[in-house]
């Protein structure tokens, strides 16, 4: 009896596997130097966060991905040829796109992290806006700083009279509907849970100070905003019972994803106060080269390092248009993005995260993807132009129809074709964007041609 039963169970076995399971050494594409199992496929969507489940529905998605990803390592191979990923300008990129990508997956992983215990609390607000501007013959003029004041003055003696109601009795619900500025008073001021970092630190701190039930007896006033608050109830969550706290789920995800963030910041702070790390930012303006910006351990950061990644960036912005100037406030902007990337690429390299077998394959993905997609934007589309007579006959032939604005004339609203001087740059943009499109698209398909790609359709999963 019990032979027949496996044997049975046998047959079912070879059945299912006969005629319908898809196994991850099944081959879904072939080329000429290789070919993808549907194990490397969806390692490949994986490192690229789509959407998995919804892909696999339907045949043509896949088909469409898998050429992607096959593109991407054929370019990749073609680079290599080349000898392009030794070149100084891609080797200078690539350490930026290194320590960028080992932090960012460092700080999802640190974010992830399953356990936390946050205070966060149920709020209700009464918001007064002041606007910045006034309405004069139709048009917007910027208020003055004395009428800006003005303005916010006699808000913050509306929001003193709201809270002397409230004193009275008057429901907060009620002068929320009646007095706000703010989308929340259809539901009487009620914005739900906040974490202490979802509303900025002048909000959050009135918000927290008080007790349940409370408001606050005076107005806060933050930027061009005065806003009256009351705590509606306060809890301690962990990720065992947020979704008990926080019923609807879109919202308990929203408070999550706030609670990670901050968590991953925590990280990020007590990093930046390590013994051997150092921050200059206030010698941003130095014009001596040596002088230091940053250190992390024996890494130091100077004003010719940073030189040197304003004239990169300089470079890459004439082909895009860019015209705004690189300032001190970009440049510092800058330094603190690059600070904490190479403060986390130290960390990823502590914990040892490029040994980590999932982040390799992620890794593996997007090296490939980024010597492909510069490669192509640098090498194969870097001679594409557009002459001044293309610009000219685009214009002439569009100016009508797409080069038009509306002005006043006579008391009337009046259509009229804008110069050419002002708009010839954005036609050599939209032009060169096109012709760079047609390229891309002309050569990837001759590419796919050469190397004989072929998608093996009845491997593929759905419909």
């Amino acid at each position: 009896m019990k032979k027949s039963i496996a044997l049975a169970l046998s047959v079912l076995c070879l059945a299912v596997f006969s005629f319908g399971c898809k196994g991850k050494n099944d081959v879904v594409a072939t080329y000429k130097s290789g070919k993808v199992t549907r194990g490397q496929f969806y390692d490949w969507l994986d490192a690229n966060r789509f959407p998995k489940e919804t892909i696999l529905k339907k045949k043509a998605q896949q088909s469409s991905k898998i050429k992607k990803m096959v593109l991407d390592m054929l370019i990749a191979e073609e680079a290599r040829k080349a000898g392009y990923d030794k070149t100084e300008d891609y080797v200078f990129l690539f350490e930026l796109l290194k320590a960028n990508y080992y932090a960012g997956y460092l700080k999802k992983k640190m974010s992830e992290d399953a356990s936390f215990k946050e205070e966060i609390a149920k709020v209700s607000m009464i918001k007064l806006y002041v606007k910045d501007y006034k309405i004069e013959k139709n048009r917007r003029v910027k208020l003055s700083d004395a009428e800006v004041k003005k303005a916010i003055a006699d808000k913050t003696d509306k929001a003193k009279k709201i809270i002397a109601d409230l004193g009275k009795g008057v429901a907060f619900s009620e002068l929320a509907k009646n007095q706000s500025d703010d989308y929340s008073k259809k539901d009487g001021g009620d914005i739900g849970y906040i974490s202490k970092d979802m509303k900025g630190p002048e909000f959050s701190a009135a918000a927290f100070s008080l007790k349940k039930g409370e408001y606050t007896k005076e107005p806060v006033i933050i930027d061009n905003s005065i806003y009256v608050i009351k705590l509606e109830d306060k809890q301690v969550v962990t990720e065992d019972d947020l979704e008990d706290v926080i019923e609807d789920k879109n919202k308990a995800q929203r408070m999550l994803r706030s609670i990670q963030r901050n968590k991953s910041k925590g990280i990020e702070l007590e990093l930046a106060k390590a013994s051997d790390v150092e921050q200059h930012y206030d010698m941003i303006s130095s014009r001596n080269p040596s002088t230091l910006l940053y250190k992390i351990g024996k890494e130091e950061y100077k004003v010719a390092d940073l030189n040197k990644l304003i004239a990169y960036i300089e470079k890459k912005r004439k082909s895009s248009f860019h015209k705004t100037a690189i300032d001190d406030n970009m440049k510092k902007q800058m330094l603190q993005k690059l600070f904490n990337e190479r403060l986390l690429y130290r960390e990823a390299i502590k914990r040892q995260l490029d040994k980590d077998p999932d982040f390799m394959k992620s890794w593996e993905v997007f090296t490939t993807t980024s010597l492909a997609g510069a490669y192509k934007n640098e090498v194969v589309l870097k001679d594409v132009a557009i002459t001044p007579q293309e610009i000219r006959d685009e214009y002439e032939k569009n100016k009508d129809r797409l080069y038009t604005r509306k002005k006043k004339v006579g008391g009337k609203m009046v259509k009229t074709v804008m110069p050419f001087s002002e708009v010839k740059e954005r036609i050599q943009y939209i032009l060169q964007n096109k012709k760079k499109s047609e390229k891309k698209n002309s050569w990837e398909e001759a590419l796919l041609k050469d190397n004989g790609f072929t998608v093996i359709e009845k491997e593929l999963e759905g419909e």
